[in-house]
């Protein structure tokens, strides 16, 4: 049979590869490092201050490696044992992948003690909108995501005002909160907004857009000028939003924007866009035909979590002395943003469907059409018998499914603190978080084969490590473990240095632990190897700033490298993809702190079968002006 147990073909089995943009393409999107802005635009009315800032945009990026085919799919002309990975590498050859135009306003208005701050984006993307898609056209969804749209991002309200004689600052509506030190890796004490990956990797966007503003409640009181305490209330979920599907960027075609909402199995063998039987079981045209939803594996819902019941609180303190030292404590309850995959059984009349017998009736009708076609008797007999066996397979598929949820009630408490050196001047910072019974994706073949279980002429997918189950049942996939991530940041300014005005160099280092990851897990974990208990990885960026190269342009080299030292982090985070690493290196020119041009190269590479992004290599060009 082409589906076997723990080799099923399903692109779940590469979701983790999916996620693993969460960092490795991130920490590209964020590698400049932040200038002034330009001047916004102030006003008055009456008692009411305001100001307007306006930001057009232009941006590209241009694809500079040619397809890897062990990341295309056997049926598409590739080696990769799964139809699922490819639409986003099949949809664009070498040359521009995006070509796009954006403006970006923000008005904030101040009446007394009470503020309001509100920033709206558009954006219009030639080369999505017009261009042609050699896989698969871009349905309304994806083209909302990724073709042209307009929308308010930040939206709220702010006060300030005494309570119980302490000072307090308060904001409701949708809102971005930054908790955390660690600058590129994320998951740790920065879970509260959600990543917007479809933003971070239009060139045309603002790094801003990279996390999405959320719907809450947050205040802060300042108990004394070194101690205060922080919290929110989240009344408005919201997951992370993954590549559009088929977009560049997009290494899985389940999940974002426009996802398809079934997997293809087959190993590959079975092409996502359907398949010719005839030609493939070698049977005359006409006898199967062409199926479109052959070996397709449904979604068959999708389980959101509720709004309610999200909410963190944090104390910081500010230590006295040469070397000051501000330390936080965190504490937070959340929802995951990011799915987790599921499976169920069909029903039992399509259980009663997968005898022997079944198989042997089907295989009965195809033997003389092999015979007839110079096939030896031995050979069309077992040639029948396979054929036979996927057809009734392929029924019970369709009938049985998968789903995707998203776990509700993580706790995460977290210790963090920054300081800077007073003789070096060098800034550090380092988090460590726990987070308890975060769900993690069990492997996906076994999630797969678990709901094949109770095919009846083949037993082999009984053996799968979850378990036998009957008709109609839920198969829950991912299981609940601790886990500890922690980081460290030092940023060190060096002046003058290469005929620079100044010099910056930083690193990151972070790790991520799960908890009895070998000891309780009941069935591996979606990672390479079931995933490691401990993985990690660093990350190291520079730049310089050439003050007035001509005619009052500034200039900000830079560069940064990313490195997975050791370990596969189990999904859904995948944190660390073990020897995966990226470099990145660009160019800023800045002009009267209105105009801003900035390119920029990035190469991906090391980590396979793991890293879906090693034929990614990109160019990036953005220019800017702001009002």
């Amino acid at each position: 049979m082409l589906c076997c147990p723990g080799v099923s073909g399903t692109s779940l089995n590469h979701r983790s590869a999916a996620q693993g943009l969460v960092a490795a393409l991130l920490s590209v999107g964020l590698t400049v490092l932040p200038l002034a802005g330009a001047r916004a635009m102030d006003f008055r009315t009456g008692p009411v201050e305001g100001l307007f800032d306006l930001t057009l945009s232009y941006g590209m990026i241009y694809r500079t490696e040619s397809r890897d085919e062990d990341f295309i799919a056997i049926a598409n002309g590739g080696n990769a044992p799964t139809a699922n990975l490819d639409d986003g590498n099949l949809n664009y050859d070498t040359g521009i992948v995006s070509n796009m135009v954006a403006s970006t306003g923000e008005l904030e208005l101040n009446w007394g003690n009470v503020g309001f701050f509100t920033r709206g984006v558009a954006f219009y993307d030639y080369e999505q909108e017009k261009g042609d898609r050699p896989h698969r056209e871009f349905d309304g969804e994806t083209l909302d995501a990724i073709g042209s749209d307009a929308e308010i991002r930040d939206f709220f309200i702010s006060t300030q005002f005494s309570w119980a004689g302490l000072p307090v600052q308060f904001r409701i509506g949708d809102q971005v909160i930054n908790w955390g030190e660690t600058n590129f890796i994320r998951d740790g004490v920065d879970i509260i907004n959600p990543l917007d990956l479809v933003a971070a990797f239009q060139p045309a966007r603002d790094a801003r857009d990279t996390r999405i503003p959320q719907g809450m409640a947050w205040a802060v009181a300042n108990v004394t000028e070194t101690f205060a305490v922080e919290a929110y209330y989240q009344y408005d979920w919201e997951g992370l939003r993954l590549p559009a599907v088929g977009s560049f960027f997009s290494t899985n075609d389940l999940f974002g924007e426009g996802s398809l909402n079934f997997a293809t199995v087959g190993r590959g063998q079975f092409s996502d866009l359907g398949t010719d039987l005839d030609a493939y079981y070698s049977l005359p045209e006409g006898t199967l035909g062409f199926d479109a939803d052959f070996f397709k594996y449904p979604e068959r819902f999708r389980e959101y979590p509720r709004d309610a019941g999200q909410y963190g609180i944090a104390v910081q303190a500010i230590t006295q002395g040469n070397n000051a030292l501000k330390i936080g404590l965190h504490f937070l309850k959340y929802h995951s943003r990011l799915p987790l995959v599921g499976s169920l059984t069909a029903s039992q009349s399509a259980i009663n469907a997968t005898t022997q017998s079944d198989v042997d009736a089907v295989a009965a009708g195809l033997l003389p059409i092999y015979v007839g076609s110079g096939l030896p008797i031995d050979e069309a007999q077992a040639v029948a018998q396979e054929t036979a066996g996927d057809l009734v397979l392929n029924d019970y598929i369709g009938q049985a499914g998968y789903f995707t949820e998203y776990p509700e009630d993580i706790k995460m408490v977290g210790l963090t603190f920054n300081t800077a050196t007073m003789r070096t001047g060098t800034l550090i910072a380092a988090e460590i978080s726990h987070h308890m019974d975060y769900p993690f994706q069990i492997a996906l073949d076994q999630v797969y084969d678990a709901s094949l279980s109770p095919v009846q002429f083949d037993d082999s997918y009984k053996d799968n490590a979850i378990g036998v189950f009957g008709a109609d049942a839920r198969i829950s996939g991912y299981e609940r473990l601790d886990r500890t991530q922690g980081s460290v940041s030092a940023a060190q300014f060096f002046g003058r240095r290469l005929g620079a005005s100044q010099s910056t160099l930083g690193v990151d280092a972070a790790f991520v632990y799960v908890h009895d990851l070998s000891d309780s897990a009941t069935a591996p974990l979606q990672a390479a190897g079931g995933g490691d208990r401990t993985s990690w990885g660093y990350r190291v960026s520079g730049q310089l700033q050439y003050n007035s190269v001509f005619g009052g342009v500034n200039l900000f080299p830079r560069l940064v490298f990313a490195h997975d030292v050791s370990g596969y982090t189990p999904s859904p985070l995948s944190t660390f993809v073990e020897d995966r690493k990226f470099l990145s290196i660009g160019l800023q020119a800045e002009y009267i702190k209105r105009w801003i041009v900035d390119l920029s190269y990035t190469n991906f590479f090391d980590g396979e079968p793991s890293n879906p992004l090693v034929d990614r290599d990109y160019i990036k060009f953005k220019v800017s002006y702001g009002f």
